[in-house]
C-alpha cells in the first residue's frame, strides 16, 4: 500500500490490527498502533478492544488492564464489551478478585453491567464452586432488573450441581422453565 503512495486510514489499521491480535500476534499488532499513533490517527474503541481482546485471548489480561492507560491517553474510553472482555480474561485466569474489581470500577465509571457481564462472573464463580458468591451475584443482577437467560440459569445449575446442592440447582432449572427457558444439553 504504502510503496503505492496509498496511506493506510483507521479502518486498515483496525483490520490489520485486530487480524494481528486474534493470531496472538500482539506485538506486531502493537507496533502497528505505534505507527498509527505516530501518524496521528486518533484509534477507535474499536481498535483498542481489539487489542484488549487479544492481549485476554492469549493470557495477558495484566497487559490488557494497562492498556487501558494507553486507550484512555489517546481519548478512547472504555465500553461495556472493553470491560466484559477484561472480566472475562480475569475469570480464565481464575482471578475472580480483579475481576471482581473491574466489575466495581465499570460500576464506578457508570457503566452499567449488562446479562452478559453478570453471566462472565456467575459462569466464573460458578466454575470455581463459590456458589455463595455467585448467588448473591445473581440476586444483584435481578434486583437491577438484568433478566437472566438461559446461559445464567445453565452456569448456576451446574456450578450447584457440581457440590451436591441439588435442591438449590432444582430451584434454578425450576425458576429457569418458569420464565420459558428451556434447559441445554450443558447439564
Amino acid at each position: 500500500m504504502i510503496t503505492k503512495n496509498i496511506l493506510p486510514n483507521l479502518i486498515t489499521y483496525s483490520i490489520l490490527i485486530n487480524g494481528f491480535c486474534s493470531r496472538g500476534f500482539i506485538s506486531d499488532a502493537l507496533r502497528l498502533w505505534d505507527k498509527m499513533v505516530d501518524t496521528c490517527i486518533q484509534p477507535s474503541l474499536v481498535t483498542c478492544n481489539s487489542l484488549i481482546k487479544g492481549y485476554c485471548r492469549h493470557g495477558e489480561t495484566e497487559k490488557a488492564c494497562q492498556f487501558l492507560g494507553q486507550m484512555r491517553s489517546q481519548g478512547v474510553f472504555p465500553d461495556c464489551f472493553t470491560y466484559n472482555t477484561l472480566i472475562n480474561g480475569y475469570i480464565k485466569e481464575e482471578n475472580m478478585d480483579k475481576a471482581f474489581d473491574l466489575l466495581s470500577e465499570m460500576e464506578n465509571q457508570g457503566l452499567s453491567p449488562n446479562v452478559i457481564t453478570y453471566n462472565v462472573m456467575l459462569d466464573g464463580f460458578c466454575k470455581l464452586g463459590r456458589m455463595q458468591e455467585a448467588n448473591m451475584l445473581y440476586r444483584k443482577m435481578s434486583g437491577r432488573g438484568i433478566n437472566p437467560d438461559r446461559a445464567t440459569y445453565t452456569s448456576l445449575i451446574n456450578g450447584h450441581v457440581s457440590l451436591d446442592n441439588f435442591k438449590e440447582a432444582a430451584w434454578f432449572h425450576d425458576e429457569m422453565l418458569q420464565r420459558g427457558f428451556v434447559p441445554d444439553d450443558k447439564f
